[in-house]
């Protein structure tokens, strides 16, 4: 029976897995190193789902906190890296973070302290019955309104703590992953402008490095929201691996399981990844999976293709492809398209010419549909592309069922 893959379908890579990127942890490092010095900063990490910001988060943790080669031992942070996905509130998203500082008290003693900071808003704070796992209630009266208006203070004082127990840290690295809902709360910006201000102002001897991930629609949200707060972030843009990037990745892991891709197949499994690290796993994956010989082939990458293609679709795709877009003609010319490369703008005269017995007022209602979907965006006057291109690539995948794959 074959043991657990390398790969890793939604979820940050392993650290030894992690390849390429080099710029960008070049740009992070400095920014820890700079942080570690005294001088707070912050950093947003955009890109489109799929492109590989919690995998460099996650690395980013891991190089602020552990002993490497790419930071000295004297540049090191505390870091914590948290997931926003559930956030309804302003409210919400302090609470989170400071249920994240709690779980990373390793010491009775050190929970007993940061409680008192908290007591007005906790209810209960409890290990369970084998001490694993820690339980923050709080409380659901008008007092947590006052949390995020005395949030700057209590980030301090548990710094302090944090400090006390651990003194080779320099500062504090926040990571505020899946964004996405808390871009929606129209304080959330100005919350973060003030966090930092207040932190660089009033609290010296805590550096803090902020880090959000999120795609272009948080960073023009945040903007909106709070104009100003572009001017204090720093912005690192992920762009798909290379070809030779994701095929370094694809032979490093599944040699770590003792496979080893014939040439075709694994130029075939570069080529439907398109770059993205979630395809990338998803893809290796399922192909895994579907070898039966110990030797993967061209059969087993397009099995496996088939089945990232399911899989994919049930995860992500599968409601807007066959629920909210119910017209079959619209989903065909959505493949043609997906065949065409990355780059291609979708204009009129480009659907006429690929489909001459469409229209124009149907072609026309067509992109207004997908505009409509987000599946279309406008990058130019009357030119358009696909919003994602992992949705592009799922529907590239779909030829497979088809015997298109090439």
């Amino acid at each position: 029976m074959k043991k657990s893959s390398s790969f890793c379908p939604g979820m940050p890579v392993p650290i030894e897995f992690f390849i390429g990127r080099k710029k960008e942890i070049k740009a992070v490092a400095r920014l820890i190193a700079q942080t570690a010095e005294g001088r707070s900063a912050s950093l947003f990490i955009k890109g489109e789902q799929g492109i590989g910001k919690s995998s460099l988060a996650n690395l980013s943790a891991f190089l602020a906190r552990s002993d490497n080669s790419v930071l000295p031992r004297d540049k090191k942070l505390f870091s914590l890296h948290l997931y926003m996905g559930a956030v309804e509130s302003l409210k919400d998203v302090c609470q989170v973070i400071v249920k994240g500082l709690f779980a990373a008290f390793q010491q009775r003693r050190l929970l007993g302290k940061a409680r008192k900071y908290l007591a007005k808003y906790l209810e209960s704070l409890r290990f369970d019955l084998f001490g694993l796992g820690l339980e923050v209630r709080f409380r659901k009266d008008k007092s947590l309104d006052e949390l995020p208006l005395e949030f700057p203070s209590l980030l301090y004082h548990m710094w302090k703590l944090t400090k006390k127990a651990s003194p080779h840290y320099k500062g504090l690295m926040l990571i505020l992953d899946d964004i996405e809902r808390a871009c929606n709360i129209e304080s959330f910006s100005p919350f973060l402008k003030s966090l930092m201000d207040h932190i660089s102002s009033q609290y010296k001897e805590f550096p803090l490095l902020l880090v959000l991930l999120g795609e272009d629609s948080c960073l023009e949200k945040l903007s909106q929201h709070h104009p100003s707060i572009t001017t204090m972030l720093q912005v690192i843009e992920l762009p798909p691996h290379s070809r030779e990037e994701s095929a370094e990745f694809l032979t490093k892991a599944l040699q770590s399981v003792n496979l080893s891709p014939e040439e075709k197949a694994l130029e075939m499994m570069v080529s439907h990844s398109g770059g993205f690290p979630l395809l990338l796993h998803e893809i290796g994956e399922a192909v895994y999976w579907c070898d039966s010989d110990g030797k993967i082939d061209e059969k087993d990458v397009i099995d496996g293709l088939l089945m990232a293609a399911h899989s994919l679709g049930e995860k992500q795709f599968r409601h807007l492809l066959y629920r909210r877009i119910r017209d079959s003609q619209y989903r065909s010319i959505l493949f043609r398209l997906a065949k065409m490369p990355p780059a291609t703008f979708i204009t009129i005269r480009l659907l006429k010419g690929l489909f001459p017995q469409q229209q124009s007022g149907k072609i026309a209602y067509f992109i207004k549909r997908m505009l409509q979907l987000g599946v279309f965006q406008l990058t130019a006057r009357s030119k358009y592309q696909f919003s994602s291109q992992l949705l592009r690539l799922y529907l590239l995948l779909t030829y497979v069922k088809g015997g298109l794959i090439s």
